[in-house]
């Protein structure tokens, strides 16, 4: 499949691979989600918070600094949990995620900095409670049953659209 054979528009991430870390943050029975458009599925999906480790970053620091551009706050990154590869050509991304804990901040609909303003993709944030984690399109499809069993489950997960 080419880029121009794909089922949604071309984004600035098609054709190259990223790399990406994402934050798991339990507050209250209620875990951190931000609600976005999907350049992959083009329509509106909550997800983890994160996004791109940039070059000469690791992980951790690339964790900090998303959670707290999409969200407004300050979370310590713990335990790695597990990996998520998303491939849905053009589109490719390996995500790894860990728990996090709240250490500060407020919480906003933050903003992509790789983004002008007129095309954010942030809709909004919030804490969604787990037990009501049904009642919302959460993407990838794996990651409310992941949630509301958390600390049991694959390390390992695939998304394709082959």
């Amino acid at each position: 499949m080419t880029a121009s054979d794909a089922p949604f528009p071309e984004s600035r991430w098609s054709d190259a691979l990223r790399v990406r870390a994402c934050a798991v943050v339990i507050e209250n029975e209620s875990v951190l989600m931000v609600r976005q458009i999907s350049p992959a599925l083009n329509r509106s999906v909550w997800l983890l918070p994160g996004g791109a480790i940039e070059m000469g970053e690791s992980a951790v620091e690339a964790l900090r600094r998303e959670v707290r551009e999409e969200t407004g706050l300050v979370v310590e990154p713990g335990a790695f949990q597990f990996v998520h590869e998303f491939l849905y050509p053009p589109l490719h991304a390996v995500e790894l995620v860990f728990e996090a804990e709240l250490t500060g901040g407020e919480l906003i609909s933050g903003f992509d900095p790789e983004l002008p303003e007129d095309e954010q993709l942030i809709l909004e944030t919030d804490f969604l409670p787990i037990g009501t984690l049904d009642r919302f399109e959460i993407w990838p499809d794996f990651l409310s049953s992941r949630i509301a069993n958390w600390g049991a489950g694959p390390s390992h997960y695939r998304t394709d659209r082959f």
